[in-house]
């Protein structure tokens, strides 16, 4: 009987505060009906593939296209080939009646996502409980809003996290090799997984890798995948597009926002401490922690040393933070460390003011944070489930 007024009190915060994002999103969609978000680049993409596999990754094709059917021409489509095969039948359609069928499928992968979650991390909560929780968490909407494909990355690491929770490595590593979409947010992982010699996931992800490499090669040619790369290292280095590493809410962006733009070898500062929080990640996976579970965890990892970052992908947290209501890990002396973050990263107006003063690197810090507290606290709860010396010696007959 105590748990339930508990329970409707945290479902009714959870409501409002869906809600507020809802209504907060959906408030700008109506003052701004022409928004394009991030989908106008994939909408290009596939609109210029239909035109013709090689003029793809034209950048100057791009940007008079998007200039012609959207008003704006400073987001190129820069993704995998074999992503646009998900475009091309919202290419045919108008844009605005292509933007709002993608959210809505945005909405379906995100249930998906959530009865997967629930089925492999956490079965306490249920779907209905998580799939809430995901609209209340602003990166979520924020993504939906946006037309970006980060929701999808997230229901192929729900999946991932079925599969291994199922004892289906080599599926696993295939669907992870699915995702690499966003490179940069899964090949940390992966590994991860090469250092702990989890051969099976390691070759179903190379597996796939190697099926969505050949796939894109067949789609655009050799000549396309070089122009792609093209597009990739020019904008990293701001040529042809806004790239601010402040806005990135990682290790690159918070050394950028810490040193403000005085250290001259942030890349080499970035990769050494990404190698070092690789060999932590690897030895911070529990021996006696179920797959399932220790995948979750790593997403935090991938997120911090990712090379290239955006507010949105932050939906992918949603995997560990559910661990942590799953668990109630804020229950015990070291909950704090876990409790402080969590409250941070579902604070909407910490996202608003974040984004409104070009500092979202900030939420690298409880990112980081997050993961500490998670490993602080499965550390713990692993020397309490092995028994002392001294319990073991006073279990022995005599």
């Amino acid at each position: 009987m105590p748990e339930r007024p508990r329970f409707a009190a945290s479902t009714l915060g959870y409501l409002a505060l869906a809600a507020f994002n809802c209504i907060l999103l959906l408030s700008y969609l109506e003052s701004h009906p022409n928004f394009p978000g991030d989908f106008c680049a994939f909408y290009t993409g596939a609109r210029l593939y239909l035109q013709g596999p090689s003029r793809v990754y034209d950048l100057t094709l791009q940007r008079a296209t998007e200039q012609q059917l959207l008003g704006r021409d400073d987001i190129p489509f820069n993704h995998p080939p074999y992503e646009l095969l998900l475009w091309l039948p919202l290419a045919r359609l108008s844009f605005q009646t292509a933007f709002w069928l993608l959210r809505l499928a945005g909405l379906l992968l995100l249930a998906v996502a959530s009865k997967l979650a629930a089925t492999a991390l956490c079965p306490r909560l249920g779907a209905p409980a998580i799939f809430l929780r995901a609209l209340a968490f602003f990166p979520v909407p924020y993504c939906l809003w946006m037309g970006q494909d980060s929701v999808l990355l997230l229901a192929i690491l729900a999946a991932c996290a079925w599969l291994l929770a199922r004892r289906m490595e080599w599926l696993a590593g295939a669907a992870l090799g699915l995702a690499l979409l966003k490179p940069q947010l899964v090949l940390p992982i992966a590994a991860v997984f090469l250092l702990m010699r989890r051969w099976r996931v390691v070759r179903g992800f190379l597996c796939s890798a190697f099926a969505v490499l050949t796939l894109s090669i067949f789609m655009v040619g050799f000549a396309g995948m070089r122009q792609m790369l093209t597009i990739l290292l020019a904008g990293q280095t701001s040529a042809h597009m806004a790239i601010h590493p402040s806005m990135m809410p990682n290790l690159r962006g918070l050394l950028s926002l810490l040193l403000a733009g005085h250290s001259s070898s942030d890349t080499i500062l970035v990769g050494a401490i990404s190698i070092s929080l690789l060999l932590a990640a690897r030895a911070t996976v529990q021996p006696q922690q179920p797959s399932a579970r220790a995948f979750a965890g790593l997403i935090c990892f991938a997120l911090l040393v990712s090379f290239h970052l955006n507010l949105h992908d932050l939906a992918l947290l949603l995997l560990p933070i559910l661990l942590v209501m799953q668990d109630k890990m804020w229950s015990g002396e070291n909950g704090w460390q876990v409790t402080v973050p969590v409250i941070v990263l579902f604070c909407t107006p910490a996202y608003l003011a974040a984004l409104g003063a070009f500092k979202v690197a900030v939420f690298a810090i409880f990112v980081a944070w997050l993961w500490f507290g998670m490993v602080r606290c499965a550390a713990v709860a692993s020397r309490q489930v092995v028994p002392s010396i001294e319990q073991r010696g006073m279990a022995l007959p005599r």
